[in-house]
Order: structure tokens, then sequence, then C-alpha cells
């Protein structure tokens, strides 16, 4: 009995052993690029009668569009806990979306609407590794966190009566969460390459409530208007390294 006894001791340490060479810590940086999704931006009470904040659309009409794509720039970091299991924690800035799209006021009518928009988005992530194929190292991943969204004010432009409108710019703090899909390149000395695909929702997009100023036929007034808000959500590819340490 000793015989297999000190053998499955001999296999549990050299696993133990071997887990422990593969854990420890790693840095990481990523360059990424996002399509947006279909989206449209909505009135935060479409049917709400106070005069100092009129909906803008009301519950029939909507801008929709999508917010184009952006360029990110990403850096984290992490740590293996396991041969297949890493954590890690990111931050991503992502500035150069920009929205386009319709209104929908008037039937049949060219009603086009634009805004600048980026995003701070913090993730805490994990990811499965996937059994190595020779120097490619596959895995799956969810993170979840939270993203700063900052949009201009909305451009609204109706061309069959002479009228632009600005809304007020807004910011916004929401939920935020990613699935992704992958594999590491072992270049050795430390050096990881990261290929990606990934599904990001990134929460809400908003106007605030407030003055919108309105150009009409040469001349100028400030409408009151209640806030609006949009989702935005993406999918992307990134390219990053990955140094562990």
């Amino acid at each position: 009995m000793k015989g297999p006894a000190l053998a499955a001791l001999a296999v549990v340490f050299a696993t133990g052993t071997a887990a422990a060479a593969e854990s420890g810590w790693y840095l990481r940086a990523d360059l990424s690029r996002d399509w947006s999704r279909s989206t449209a931006f909505h009135d935060w009470n479409c049917a709400g009668t106070d005069p100092a904040r009129v909906p803008l659309y009301g519950c029939a009409a909507q801008g929709a569009g999508d917010f184009g794509s952006s360029t990110g720039f990403g850096a984290g970091v992490g740590y293996r806990v396991m041969p297949w299991l890493r954590l890690d924690a990111t931050l991503t800035y992502r500035p150069g979306w920009r929205f386009d799209g319709h209104a929908n006021f008037l039937p049949g009518e060219d009603e086009p609407m634009s805004a600048k928009a980026r995003t701070l988005t913090g993730m805490a992530n994990t990811y499965l590794d996937l059994p190595a194929l020779g120097r490619f190292e596959p895995y799956v991943g969810a993170g979840i966190g939270v993203s700063h969204n900052r949009l201009d004010g909305v451009a609204l432009s109706f061309p069959s009566l002479d009228q632009r409108v600005w809304t007020p710019a807004g910011r916004r703090t929401s939920l935020a969460w990613q699935l992704t899909a992958g594999t590491g390149i072992a270049l050795g000395g430390g050096l990881t390459l990261d290929v990606a695909y990934r599904h990001t929702d990134l929460g809400t997009m908003e106007t605030e409530d407030g003055g919108a100023p309105r150009l009409r036929r040469g001349a100028w007034r400030t409408l009151a208007i209640d806030g609006t808000e949009a989702r935005l959500r993406a999918h992307g590819v990134s390219v990053g390294m990955r140094y562990g340490f």
C-alpha cells in the first residue's frame, strides 16, 4: 500500500508545483476597435407634463441610429490563480464614438441628428484558459464593471422647417459587462500576444434636461426639455500584450 500512496502523493506534489510555477502576476496593454450596435434615444419620461421638462420626442417618436466605431486604449493588471484560471482588472478609454441617426417627428422627412461621445470603462474580468494548442493558448472570459459615459449635446436638424435644435450634454456612470473569446500566443520571456473578440455593453448614454437652443428661420429660442437616453452596446477586436512576472 505504501508504494501507491507515495506515488499518489508525488503526483499531487508535482501538480501543485507546476501550478505554482504557472501562477503569478501579469501586466497587460491593449489596442482595440469596437463597432456599436443600433440604438435609439428616448425621453426619460415621454408622457411628462412638467412645462420645465417637456419631452423632446414624446412616446411616439425617437432618434434611431448608432454610435459608429471607436478605437480603445486599455491597460490592466492580472493574476493567474491556476494554470486554467486568470483574473484581471482593466481600464479602457474609447474617445471616438459618434452618434449618427435620424429622428422621426415628421413622417417621410429627413431629420438627421448627431453627437460625439466618449467612454472610460473599468472591468473586473475572469478567464478560463483552455488546453494549449502548441504556442496558442485559447480562452473564454467574462467581465463586469462600470463605464463613465460622456455625451456632447445632440444636434437635431429639420431642413423642411429651417430649424435646428441642440440638446444639453450629459454624463452617466453605468453598469457595464463584456463577454470575450480569444487566444494568447506565447512569445517567450514572459511575453504573450493576446488577440480577442468581445461583446461589450457600456450601459447608457444620456443628455441632461434643461435649456435646448433652437434656431428656426433665423430666430433663436431656448426650449425647456426633458433628458433623453440611449444604450451603447458594441462588438470588437483587440490586440495586446501580457507580461508575466
